[in-house]
């Protein structure tokens, strides 16, 4: 009974283990994505605050468009890499299982 209650104990240790780095892995993750997505978003914010509403039509207007137009490629760019990375992740995790 003993060496059972041992086992169980040492499989509970190793469960927790895994426990205590899925959950720094998934903070470490969480982080890199408010990370790599801010980026992106405040330059989309910088450039709407720069665009001139008053004059649509105004030339500095296309230079902002294609600017805008760059950071959002770059945050799609970040989210499906984003997602590349879960998606690999998950297969790792099967590998294991």
């Amino acid at each position: 009974l003993e060496q059972r209650i041992e086992e169980r104990t040492n499989e509970l240790k190793v469960t927790l283990d895994k426990l205590v780095q899925q959950n720094q892995d998934l903070e470490q993750f969480s982080y890199i994505i408010s990370h790599n997505i801010r980026a992106p978003i405040a330059r989309i914010q910088g450039l709407i605050n720069i665009f001139n509403k008053d004059n649509f039509n105004d030339e500095f207007n296309k230079d902002i468009f294609k600017h805008l137009e760059q950071a959002t490629v770059g945050l799609d760019t970040v989210i499906k890499d984003l997602t590349l990375i879960i998606n690999i992740r998950k297969d790792l995790n099967k590998v294991k299982e």
